[in-house]
């Protein structure tokens, strides 16, 4: 009955904003390689995934890079708590687009359920 992942993993991309662009001056493509585009190569997901160009799903975010928030475990997922509880980070997606599909709005899925489907690794 454990959910997978660990209670966090939603609040990586805000995080890496918040203490590497906006604390550490770390570059944004640098933040995108390290959060899409290097896990699409190692997963064996990429130039599907990780990538945005013709041929690519067209998965992205929009992130407002002075929305900070308060981390809390509601905000992380199903687990009862997180390791961030507590913490404020500033940079949060307004939009996720999977597909080319809004699934997200301001911290509300408004993506259907059932839409994932199955891909292979090329590795």
């Amino acid at each position: 009955s454990a959910a997978p992942g660990f209670p966090a993993s939603s609040a990586l991309l805000p995080i890496m904003l918040s203490e590497g662009y906006d604390k550490r001056k770390l570059p944004l493509e640098k933040i995108a390689h390290l959060t899409s585009t290097q896990p699409a190569i190692s997963f064996g997901l990429y130039p599907r995934k990780g990538f945005i160009g013709v041929g690519a799903d067209a998965d992205f975010a929009i992130v407002d890079l002075n929305w900070e928030r308060t981390v809390t475990p509601e905000l992380c997922g199903y687990g009862d708590y997180t390791v961030y509880d507590g913490m404020a980070f500033k940079g949060w997606p307004v939009y996720t687009v999977s597909r080319g599909e809004v699934i997200q709005e301001r911290g509300k899925v408004t993506g259907r359920s059932g839409r994932g489907i199955y891909l292979r690794r090329s590795i």
